[in-house]
């Protein structure tokens, strides 16, 4: 399907394309919409939504070329890259740990309660 955000990637487009561990990304309830100039390209440019909220972002490393780079965004403007190539099994619990650690417990987006093993997503 194609949005004015781009293609929506089905999970076994994600797991070709990004790796493995992204295959189970739409069962997580995620969307992954791939930017509408990105065919050409080693690794495409792409959006990862929850609902209607943009909560990260892939492009491809500047460093190490061909490989992806996922990043939460802990606000709108702040985004919290992981190393080269990880793309975390559980973005929505990668994110949560992200704003724990950076944003104040007083922040809007700081999650409330104490983290468990099974997340607020179980």
């Amino acid at each position: 399907m194609t949005t004015d955000q781009g293609r929506t990637l089905a999970a076994d487009e994600l797991g070709t394309t990004y790796g493995p561990d992204t295959a189970g990304w739409p069962a997580l309830g995620l969307t992954v919409n791939q930017e509408p100039d990105a065919e050409n390209k080693a690794v495409p440019a792409a959006k990862v939504f929850k609902g209607g909220e943009q909560i990260g972002y892939i492009i491809e490393s500047d460093r190490f070329p061909g490989r992806p780079v996922f990043s939460v965004l802990i606000t709108a403007g702040w985004p919290v890259a992981f190393p080269h190539g990880f793309m975390p099994p559980d973005p929505l619990r990668a994110l949560e740990g992200e704003r724990r650690r950076w944003l104040p417990p007083q922040h809007p987006d700081h999650p409330q309660g104490t983290s468990t093993d099974a997340g607020p997503h179980a």
